[in-house]
């Protein structure tokens, strides 16, 4: 079961794409709302950028609960507890990290799919992941029957995945 922290991440990672996709002129009660002018608008930022500050501070629990653990007496009755909160909030740190990773490999693959022309498949599979893109250089090695050899070099962009 994952944690609810990782379900807002995952719901905060849709959230900006899915409103950016919205037709114009669409009449949903959120637009109503996003539309108004914030009060404080020059500091609040965009709505993207709202939605992920919950998200940001979790990352900085682990180094808060830390320091405290750092300050904090062995024998301190709480002391227990912040050792047992800093795994806990590690824990959810890595898998907030690694969903933000798997998300970066998807967006990656998208890009690739549009890129690609005439492969016949979809790239995205639910089994596959992205790995790596990049040059290769490939070479083609001929021997004429007079002993002369000659290379051909072709460039290529490659993508890697699973």
């Amino acid at each position: 079961k994952e944690h609810p922290t990782v379900f807002y991440a995952l719901q905060n990672q849709v959230t900006p794409t899915s409103l950016a996709s919205l037709p114009s002129g669409a009449s949903t009660s959120f637009n109503s709302i996003s539309d108004q002018p914030s009060l404080d608008s020059a500091s609040a930022g965009d709505l993207s950028s709202l939605l992920i500050k919950p998200v940001q501070r979790i990352c900085r629990y682990p180094l808060l609960l830390e320091q405290l653990i750092k300050n904090t007496r062995p024998d301190h009755p709480d002391y227990d507890q912040l050792v047992k909160a800093l795994a806990k909030m590690q824990s959810i740190a890595t898998l907030l990290d690694n969903f933000q990773n798997q998300q970066v490999r998807l967006v990656k693959m998208l890009e690739v799919q549009k890129r690609v022309i005439g492969f016949g498949e979809s790239i995205v599979q639910p089994h596959r992941r992205f790995i790596k893109d990049g040059p290769l250089v490939e070479f083609h090695v001929t021997h004429s029957s007079g002993g002369a050899t000659s290379i051909k070099k072709s460039k290529r962009h490659v993508f890697l995945f699973t």
